[in-house]
This record gives structure tokens, sequence and C-alpha cells, in this order.
């Protein structure tokens, strides 16, 4: 079950969810937008509008002020540097030619 809470440290996201009790009785509530108004939203609330893209793994804009909003973003690149999947890569590579795997594989024919 999500717990209404999203944290981030302006370049990863991480959604919180919590386990349901097994004996904890379900209560339905159904929200939809009606249920609150614009100041409500602002006093008690921190919108976050989450974006994903092609370019940019996601775009999140945090706030709904025109002029006062912060706006995070991480890329492609930005993700492959901190998974350390390049780096991961590059030593892969080595590996192979040191073991001359690249070889086998590079004369491998392909359909």
């Amino acid at each position: 079950m999500f717990a209404n809470t999203i944290k981030s440290d302006g370049l990863s996201v991480d959604f919180v969810f919590n386990r349901r009790n097994k004996h904890e009785e379900k209560a339905h509530v159904d929200l939809v937008l009606e249920n609150f108004s614009l100041d409500e939203v602002n006093t008690l609330y921190q919108p976050m509008f989450l974006d994903p893209g092609r370019k940019s793994i996601f775009t999140a804009s945090i706030g709904m002020s025109p002029k006062n909003h912060s706006i995070a973003r991480c890329t492609t690149k930005d993700d492959y540097h901190f998974t350390g999947s390049t780096q991961h890569l590059k030593k892969l590579e080595k590996l192979k030619a040191k073991s001359d795997i690249k070889g086998i594989e590079t004369a491998i024919p392909s359909l």
C-alpha cells in the first residue's frame, strides 16, 4: 500500500510502500478531486508532478507556484553514471580482450 511518501535526493526517487497487516480491516476510501480545495492543497501538501520521458528518465516539478517551484531531472546519462553501468561495461570489455573472448565474439556469424 502506498504510504503517501516520495523521497528524493535530487537525482533519484524512492516511493515508500507499507505492507498491510493481515488482520487490518479494509476501509474503502474513494477520494476525488472535489474533496480538496486549492488552499487546502497549498497549505497541507507539497504537490509533486512526475513526467517520465525518453531523453530523461523523469522530470519532476515540485510545488504549485508558477514563480517559486523546483524542477528535478534525471537523464539517461546521469542514470548510467550513478548506476556505474558504463564503467562496468568498460571493465567487462577489457576482461574480454585480455582473455581473447572478444575475438571469439566478433567471429560469431550473425543472421
